[in-house]
C-alpha cells in the first residue's frame, strides 16, 4: 500500500522526534520546565520516554500542580528548543522527584540563542530606546532575559550595530516601566535586535524575569491548540 504524502510526513516527523528524545534522554539533557498557569519554574533533566510520555527528573521538590497544568519545556545544551505539553503526573520516587508529561508530537528547534525568545502579542509591550539625547519608540516583538527584538516606529532612526542604549519597556498603559541597558546586536529594516545587559550580580534583574514570565504565560495560552487540553 502506498502512503499519502501527509502520512509519509507524519512517519518522518515521528521518527525524528523518537531520535531526538532518545538523544536527550541518553545525554540526560538539562531543561527548564515552566508550569502554567502558576508560572512555576523547575530545573530538570530528561530521564525517560515511551510512546505516550516523557519523564523528567527534578532538581527541586515537586510543587503542587493544578489540574490541567501545561508544561513549557525549554531544552538547553547543544541547541535550544521548546515544546508545550500537558502534565500527566508528578510524584516522588526512589530516584527523587519526577514529572511526567504527555509526549509531544514534535520537538522542533526554535531558537539557538542563549535563552528562548518568547513571541510577544502585537502592540502589548511598548518600547522606548534612548541614546545620545535621542529617543525612538516602538514595540517589543519577542523577549527573553538576555535579549529582545524591537519593531521601531521610524525606519529612519539612527540605530547602528554595536550601539549602546537604554531600553524601557512598558507592559500596559497603566503598568510599570522596566529600564535596562542594551546593545544593538542586529539592525533590520523594521527594527533592531538587542542584547540586554545583566545586573550587578551578572544575572537578569528580577523585574525583567517577571516580565518574561508574563509574556510566556500569554504566549502559552495564545498558542495552545485544543489537543493540549487535559
Amino acid at each position: 500500500m502506498v502512503q499519502s504524502d501527509s502520512a509519509q510526513h507524519d512517519d518522518l516527523a515521528g521518527s525524528a522526534t523518537e531520535e531526538r528524545l532518545g538523544d536527550l534522554v541518553a545525554g540526560r539533557a538539562q531543561a527548564f520546565v515552566v508550569l502554567h498557569p502558576a508560572a512555576t519554574m523547575l530545573q530538570a533533566c530528561f530521564a525517560a520516554f515511551d510512546h505516550n510520555t516523557v519523564t523528567f527528573r527534578l532538581y527541586t521538590p515537586v510543587p503542587d500542580v493544578a489540574p490541567g497544568a501545561v508544561a513549557c519545556v525549554h531544552i538547553t545544551g547543544r541547541s535550544d528548543a521548546a515544546f508545550l505539553t500537558p502534565v500527566l503526573l508528578h510524584a516522588v520516587t526512589e530516584q527523587g522527584p519526577e514529572l511526567v508529561v504527555r509526549r509531544p508530537a514534535d520537538v522542533a528547534t526554535l531558537d539557538k540563542r542563549s535563552a528562548f525568545r518568547v513571541p510577544a502579542p502585537p502592540h502589548t509591550y511598548a518600547a522606548t530606546l534612548s541614546f545620545g539625547g535621542a529617543t525612538v519608540t516602538g514595540w517589543v516583538t519577542d523577549l527573553s532575559v538576555y535579549g529582545a527584538q524591537i519593531m521601531i516606529d521610524s525606519t529612519k532612526a539612527r540605530i547602528v550595530f554595536g550601539q549602546r542604549l537604554v531600553l524601557a519597556i512598558q507592559a500596559s498603559p497603566a503598568g510599570s516601566t522596566l529600564s535596562i541597558g542594551a546593545r544593538v546586536a542586529r539592525r533590520t529594516a523594521e527594527g533592531c535586535g538587542l542584547t540586554l545587559r545583566p545586573g550587578a550580580d551578572d544575572k537578569p534583574p528580577p523585574e525583567l524575569v517577571a516580565l518574561v514570565r508574563h509574556a510566556e504565560r500569554a504566549w502559552v495560552y495564545r498558542t495552545r491548540p485544543p489537543s493540549l487540553e487535559v
